[in-house]
């Protein structure tokens, strides 16, 4: 729920941004939002408008796939559990790889992240769920004082 209220909040945010800018460069009767805002700060205003609604939009889109670990239950199946993962990956900015393991996943500074295998128990499954959520390697042995 919290994640289509920052959705719709971010879409309206955007189309309002719009009708600014077009405000601004057209003087067309009836489309008019207010006289007495001038072009430049119309556009300004406007942009300002877009660039909110588009990060609202994008972090309704990654409370919805956080929100997919919490609902969904337990995965085990690895092609179902990348998909969710997937979403997640590509909204934090984190890269993956194919590995002889399964599929790697790395932080922002590539360094191992978590590894999704082909066979999934579940307690891997929460390893690899609490490390896509918090974004702390979920390996034991891992040294990282690099």
């Amino acid at each position: 729920m919290k994640s289509l209220t920052f959705e719709i909040l971010g879409a309206t945010s955007f189309l309002i941004g719009c009708v600014f800018v077009l405000n601004s460069f057209f003087g067309v009767t009836g489309f008019i939002i207010a006289e007495f805002v001038g072009k430049r700060t119309g556009s300004l205003i406007g942009l300002a408008f877009i660039i909110i609604g588009i990060l609202l939009f994008l972090r309704g889109r990654l409370e919805h796939s956080l929100d997919l670990f919490k609902s969904r239950g337990i995965i085990t199946d690895p092609k179902k559990l990348k998909k969710v993962a997937g979403r997640i990956i590509k909204q934090r900015g984190y890269p993956g790889r194919e590995v002889k393991e399964g599929y790697q996943i790395l932080d922002k500074r590539n360094k191992p992240l978590t590894v999704i295998p082909r066979h999934i128990s579940k307690g891997v499954y929460f390893g690899i769920r609490d490390a896509l959520l918090t974004g702390e390697p979920n390996f034991r042995r891992a040294n990282y004082s690099n």
